[in-house]
């Protein structure tokens, strides 16, 4: 039977679908409990959704037949290139930069607080104080051209 695609499928024929495959996969997977036997005794009973089960459980032991087979087996490698270029892309793209007008901003506050950091340092510029460390010597020239041993 096959189905098309762009027609949607009735909500309680979509609603039997989902029931029946949880049903299945909740069987083969997880531990089964009283009332998840008592939903799915009360799924066999319809006939429909007995139908949507054994479908289930066909495909289900259908692709566990065919697992190893060479045509899965080039599926699974397609889908896991396509995974692998999809998060080099992802690393790859360039980000965006935010607004210039944000960016001309926040180069104007850390240039003024390394200014400010480095004034209230102890190497800061201060006019008319000249300075050696102990052993240093150093020749200044004054506004007034003449030279400061």
């Amino acid at each position: 039977m096959t189905r098309d695609k762009s027609q949607s499928l009735p909500e309680e024929s979509a609603d039997s679908q989902d029931a029946a495959a949880r049903f299945v996969l909740r069987r083969r997977n997880g531990p089964w409990t009283e009332t998840e036997q008592v939903g799915l005794d009360a799924s066999l009973a319809d006939p429909a959704g007995a139908a949507e089960i054994r479908r289930f459980e066909r495909a289900w032991q259908a692709v566990g037949d065919h697992a190893s087979s060479p045509e899965l087996m080039v599926l699974r490698e397609q889908a896991l290139a396509r995974a692998r270029r999809a998060n080099v892309r992802r690393w790859r793209l360039p980000q965006r930069i935010a607004k210039p007008w944000l960016v001309a901003a926040a180069v104007a506050v850390v240039a003024i607080l390394s200014i400010g950091a480095w004034q209230l340092s102890p190497y800061a510029f201060i006019p008319g104080v000249y300075q050696t460390s102990v052993g240093e010597q150093r020749v200044v020239e004054l506004s007034d051209r003449s030279t400061l041993r």
